[in-house]
């Protein structure tokens, strides 16, 4: 009676408990068989629950855990609830159906084997814990994701399992990830760098993949954007390499020597020096300059050559300039009263100023360093007055102290005060276009009313030229 009611019973040819399941998780893959023979372990209801999940997802409809209890407790089944855990348990580590608690996927990369054990075989999850068949990833799909793998990560993996190969490979796109994520700390500091562009791309490609939950879409967006990885593979190669090793070092010492002569292309009228910036720049503003950084080394010593006699020249005039400013401030200074209160620090900063321009290495600043020497013989000049009224006025005063008790009082000498100018402070053009008369006129009217606005009552205005 009960062979024919239960007449599937047989399909459990050995026992399973929870001890069972949890050594299924631990035994990565191996297959189970009858003792002396090559049959799996309760093959026959493992492809009967198999069928059963599948032909409900073909009907586009999930399978709960109490669905298939109530099945396959009931005639012509009466398998014992363990037993059916252990099916689910065993379809699902072979990947043959994907489970999901409240809609989210439970897989063995986001629950740890306890969480799933628990939602096999613990009632309250019957209701919760539902099944789909799995979509298996094809040959195809299988060999497109090995590819990337050995290309992109230079690994090769062992496994056939679906799971396996897609939790292998999304820690090797983490790590990657990790690693490109670095440097972008580079291209922060230095937007010149080259290979931003594919930093960025293999970013967004590990990005989407870890983004993937299940197998089946994981090989399928593998399988489809394998060129873009393939690309990206071939592609980041030199960029790792630009940035370990010495590729890096020449190209930031191009880019500080070319800004060097960017701030002082104003000033450069020089064939040499223009031939090699150019051939300079053809290599760093190239997407992909990692072929050609070799030439940078020879280029950049020939720049520092040219750029380093042209700015020798260009020191001989700022060097006169200084000497010049220097040599009218003392002589200005030499038998005045405040001579010994201002000589020393006159010849502090003059020094200061000649160190600068023997230390200058870019043009541009040289060029300011002229007229930074203007200014500075303007500025002693105007002192020196100051100094100087300030202690004749003090001997004065002391002269009529000391006359204070006489009958009379000689009246005291004013003493006019005297004011520097530079003539680039009065006339700021830097040249005159004069083609007749009215030009001349017109230049000298403008220059008077400048001259008339320095005037100041008891007061001499020196022009310095």
């Amino acid at each position: 009676m009960v062979s024919t009611v239960y007449h599937k019973l047989s399909y459990i040819d050995a026992a399973m408990s929870e001890s069972d399941i949890r050594t299924l998780f631990k035994n990565n893959g191996q297959q189970l068989t009858l003792a002396g023979t090559n049959t799996a372990k309760n093959e026959l209801a493992l492809h009967d629950v198999n069928d059963y999940i599948a032909l409900n997802t073909q009907r586009h409809m999930k399978t709960s855990m109490k669905s298939i209890l109530e099945r396959f407790l009931k005639a012509p089944y009466g398998f014992v609830e363990a037993d059916v855990q252990w099916l689910v348990a065993k379809l699902f580590k072979d990947g043959e159906i994907a489970m999901f608690v409240n809609n989210e996927a439970v897989t063995l990369l986001s629950r740890s084997e306890e969480e799933i054990i628990r939602y096999l075989t613990r009632k309250e999850f019957n209701e919760k814990l539902m099944t789909e068949k799995r979509v298996k990833a094809n040959e195809k799909q299988k060999k497109s994701v090995r590819t990337v793998m050995k290309e992109l990560f230079n690994v090769t993996s062992a496994s056939d399992d679906d799971d396996a190969i897609m939790r292998s490979f999304l820690g090797y796109a983490s790590n990657l990830k990790n690693d490109l994520e670095k440097l972008d700390i580079y291209y922060a500091t230095q937007s010149a760098y080259p290979g931003k562009n594919i930093i960025l791309t293999g970013k967004k490609l590990m990005t989407d993949t870890m983004q993937m939950k299940y197998s089946a879409e994981f090989f399928a967006f593998v399988d489809q954007k394998k060129d873009d990885f393939l690309d990206f593979s071939e592609d980041y190669e030199p960029v790792k390499k630009f940035f370990a090793g010495e590729q890096k070092t020449l190209f930031d010492k191009a880019l500080k020597l070319m800004k060097t002569y960017d701030d002082s292309k104003t000033f450069i009228v020089n064939g040499d020096i223009e031939s090699v910036v150019k051939n300079v720049n053809d290599v760093l503003k190239k997407p992909s300059p990692y072929f050609e950084i070799f030439k940078l080394p020879e280029l950049l010593d020939k720049f520092i050559s040219l750029y380093g006699s042209l700015l020798k020249e260009t020191q001989k005039p700022i060097d006169i300039a200084i000497s010049d400013a220097r040599q009218r401030v003392f002589e200005d200074l030499k038998d005045k009263k405040c001579h010994d209160k201002l000589a020393d620090k006159y010849i502090r900063l003059f020094q200061e100023i000649s160190d600068k321009a023997n230390h200058c290495a870019n043009i541009a600043d040289l060029q300011n360093i002229k007229l930074e020497a203007d200014a500075l013989k303007v500025r002693c000049l105007n002192e020196i007055s100051d100094e100087e009224a300030k202690l004749i006025a003090c001997e004065q005063s002391a002269e009529q102290f000391d006359n204070c008790d006489s009958e009379t009082t000689a009246p005291a000498v004013k003493v006019k005060k005297k004011k520097t100018l530079s003539i680039k402070s009065i006339n700021a053009a830097s040249t005159w276009q004069i083609e007749n008369e009215t030009d001349v006129k017109k230049y000298i009217a403008e220059l008077e009313k400048e001259l008339m606005n320095t005037l100041e009552e008891d007061t001499i205005i020196n022009i310095e030229f």
